[in-house]
């Protein structure tokens, strides 16, 4: 026990040298074991001793106590060392008051019960958080105290599967002490021990906040059902299989929608899909999923063929997430079948003319320009006679109807292959096979003919119609502009010669090539001039814009007839402004949207100015489009890239450039070079880029100065 031996020299007492080594905190016990022992009674005792070797070890001490015959007590007793024991009842106690402690905080609590006296052998955890120290007893004794009057079945229906000796699992509902109702989970066991005892051990959690979350989830998710099931789209999530295919992980709502009912019973939704594809769209599909997982995100349109039999086109987004080696794709699918029909409807829209029905004069050029470059064909431009002289007899109404009607006979005219659109307003283009000059001349007459055979009649009026024609064969190198700019040559020499008649490029002279007389030219110096000073511009920046347009055009090599139109248009371009008002025309700030709505109308306004002038009817197609952008987004039409007159690209560069260059109440004027730099940042967005090369040409060697002379 000490360790070592007592020490043995004279004098020492052993009982002495004990008590020394016995540890400070325990002494007093000790010493009260030593008196009862004196007093002649029976003691036991535990205590540390420390040995001779610096341990300290426990003790047990029991002694008995006999009167001796010759006076006195005789004490006889025994010591042993429970260390051991001591440390293993320690790390006993610890860990269960560490099981009690995870039990509380976890809010769980053990029991163990005799089945049969219903007394609680053993408890621990957080009973008194669910049913008080009072509760545990009452719980197993009188439990229609403790738990919810509504769970009395479900409890003693468990407790009669305990009789039968059989574990179960029920949940139920008790008051806490506070009052309040909690919702437990109970796992019990029954066992039978050896003497024939039968016992309990269970588990009770406190499952109320988890039955709170699960409802909420529940909720949530009925939620998202009902508005999943109230929109058009539905969601999607596939699992990647090790095979390379994919198995549906989750289907939304509205599925049913997409493939036009319920797939048979026992075909899952994914194979349903994969079946209903359209064929020519199921390989894109598989190849959209492989894409998917390979880049995150992707997108694409496939058909789908309903069992309703109605062919629908979805729109498919998909987005690639991985949980640890598990693929999955999560996806929204919609029906897009009504605005893929109305992007055909406007595509179509801008194909055909709203009034008459053939095509745009967009989509004519796109179509004509690889026709007209070679050998075989021929370009007619026709324009209905007076035609402004039957809108004002008869109104708008009557001179719509007549065009459709003019149409009509006209498409009953052309041959198989042959087409025709709406160029302006009262003006047609035809598209014609023809070979020489004499065929040309040939389709042109026959269509002359066609139109004026008859009178039109629109309800109870009757009109009688003629058109002037212009006409010229393609090929020879020039492009479909250059050869719309001579038969627009060709059709005003058939107006000058009487009308009702066709003009080829063949028919032309010196004087038709230049349509338009001094006259002409003066009355739009004049125009222009009072355009400036309305709008508060400098009086030469028309005459800059046209003379600069005019020098552009020559250096494109356009002919005399574009040159001229282009110079109009120059003139002419913002004549327009005159009809707007002085509050928005000289603002001194950025004009707001409705301002800037109204500004926009100058286009328009100048057109309709244009053509109700004798002789400044050419400048019409420059005014009219002088804003719009190369890129498309211009004003008023939209028109892009060639679609844009040649005349009207070129007077946006040169008015372009002469607003950069002159001096503004507002702002001075912009130095030229930085100007020429602008104009090439420009190109391919707002500004024809050919355009662009010319103007930057034609002012290294021309100065402003000369421009402005």
């Amino acid at each position: 026990m000490l360790g070592g031996s007592i020490p043995t020299a004279d004098g020492d007492d052993p009982g002495v040298f004990w008590r020394s080594r016995v540890h400070p905190d325990d002494v007093e016990a000790y010493d009260l074991a030593s008196a009862e022992q004196v007093a002649g009674r029976p003691t036991e005792v535990e205590y540390r001793l420390t040995g001779v070797d610096g341990v300290d070890r426990w003790a047990s001490e029991r002694t008995e106590a006999a009167p001796r015959l010759g006076g006195g007590i005789l004490i006889t007793g025994f010591v042993r060392d429970v260390s051991a024991g001591r440390a293993a009842r320690d790390d006993l106690a610890a860990a269960e008051a560490y099981l009690r402690r995870i039990l509380e905080s976890s809010g769980q609590a053990v029991f163990i019960l005799d089945l049969d006296t219903r007394e609680v052998v053993y408890h621990a955890g957080a009973w008194q958080q669910i049913v008080g120290n009072e509760g545990i007893a009452r719980f197993f004794t009188d439990p229609g105290t403790v738990v919810h009057p509504d769970d009395h079945d479900t409890f003693f229906a468990a407790w009669q599967a305990l009789d039968r000796m059989e574990p179960w699992t029920a949940e139920w509902r008790v008051r806490s002490p506070d009052g309040a109702v909690v919702q437990i989970r109970e796992v019990a066991y029954p066992r039978r021990t050896s003497d024939g005892r039968r016992l309990v051990d269970g588990v009770m959690v406190d499952v109320t906040a988890e039955r709170v979350a699960q409802s909420r989830l529940n909720e949530a998710r009925d939620r998202l059902a009902r508005v999943a099931e109230s929109v058009e789209e539905f969601l999607f999530t596939l699992v990647a299989l090790p095979d390379g295919g994919y198995g549906a992980d989750y289907i939304g709502p509205g599925f049913h929608r997409i493939v036009g009912g319920s797939p048979p019973d026992g075909l899952d939704a994914h194979t349903a899909w994969a079946q209903r594809l359209h064929r020519d769209d199921a390989p894109r599909f598989l190849e959209f999923l492989d894409h998917v997982v390979s880049e995150s995100e992707a997108q694409i349109e496939v058909r789908v063929v309903g069992y309703d039999r109605v062919v629908r086109w979805t729109w498919i987004r998909a987005r690639c997430r991985r949980h640890g080696a598990t693929v999955l794709i999560d996806g929204i699918i919609s029906d897009v079948t009504e605005r893929k029909a109305a992007a055909e409807r406007l595509e179509r829209a801008a194909r055909v003319d709203h009034l008459t029905g053939v095509w745009s004069r967009g989509h004519f050029v796109d179509v004509a320009r690889g026709v007209v470059a070679g050998a075989g064909a021929g370009l007619i431009l026709l324009d209905v006679d007076h035609f402004k002289r039957v809108n004002d007899v008869y109104g708008h109404a009557v001179g719509d109807a007549v065009l459709v009607e003019a149409v009509r006979r006209l498409e009953s005219a052309l041959h198989e292959g042959e087409s025709v659109a709406r160029w302006g307003g009262e003006e047609f283009a035809v598209l014609v096979a023809a070979v020489d000059d004499n065929a040309l001349r040939d389709r042109a007459e026959i269509i002359c003919a066609a139109l004026r055979a008859t009178t039109l009649a629109v309800g109870s009026t009757a009109v009688r119609i003629s058109v002037s024609c212009g006409a010229v064969l393609g090929g020879g190198g020039r492009s479909l502009e250059e050869l719309a700019a001579v038969a627009d040559s060709a059709l005003y020499a058939a107006k000058r010669r009487g009308r009702d008649r066709a003009c080829l490029e063949a028919d032309l002279v010196d004087e038709d090539r230049v349509p338009e007389a001094p006259e002409s030219i003066r009355v739009a110096e004049a125009m222009a001039r009072a355009t400036a000073f309305r709008e508060g511009v400098p009086e030469q920046h028309c005459t800059q814009v046209a003379e600069l347009a005019s020098l552009v055009a020559t250096r494109l090599g356009l002919p005399p007839e574009t040159v001229l139109r282009t110079r109009m248009g120059g003139y002419l371009h913002d004549v327009g402004k005159i009809a707007i008002p002085d509050r928005i025309l000289s603002k001194p700030g950025a004009l707001d949207d409705a301002e800037w709505s109204v500004m926009k109308t100058h286009t328009t306004i100048g057109r309709d100015i244009v053509l109700a002038t004798p002789g400044l009817e050419i400048a019409a197609p420059a005014v009219t489009h002088h804003h719009e952008r190369w890129a498309g987004g211009g004003y008023p039409d939209g028109l892009v890239g060639t679609t844009i007159p040649i005349e009207a690209r070129i007077v946006a560069a040169a008015d372009a450039w002469s607003a950069m260059t002159e001096d503004r109440v507002y702002r001075p004027g912009m130095h030229p070079e930085d100007a020429i730099a602008e104009l090439r940042r420009s190109a391919g967005s707002h500004l024809d880029p050919d355009v662009v090369v010319a103007i930057c040409d034609v002012l290294a060697t021309f100065t402003q100065e000369h421009l402005a002379a």
